[in-house]
């Protein structure tokens, strides 16, 4: 059985808003000042904005050596995961 999957850059969306530049060079030293920068995933070497959004990306928390597999669901629960897999049933 074979489906025919879209390419997901067809559901990218991109939203933007106006910025201002500033290009006053005292601002601009400000912004590139170490004490708002940050390491990214612990590399001294490699300095990032601490408001960078990709100091969230490529950090996958470690896993739970156990798992714990008697987790009582509550209906709503139940109705939460029929939605979530719905769609994949349907395919």
């Amino acid at each position: 059985m074979s489906f025919c999957k879209s390419d997901p850059t067809q559901f990218l969306q991109l939203h933007g808003r106006p910025c201002k530049i500033h290009l006053d060079p005292a601002i601009a030293t400000a912004g590139d000042s170490p004490a708002n920068m940050m390491p990214w995933q612990g590399n001294e070497d490699n300095l990032i904005d601490r408001f960078d959004v990709r100091a969230h990306l490529d950090w996958i928390p470690e896993a739970p050596d156990s798992i714990d597999v008697d987790i009582a669901l509550t209906s709503e629960d139940r109705h939460i995961n029929y939605e979530r897999y719905r769609i994949i049933s349907s395919m």
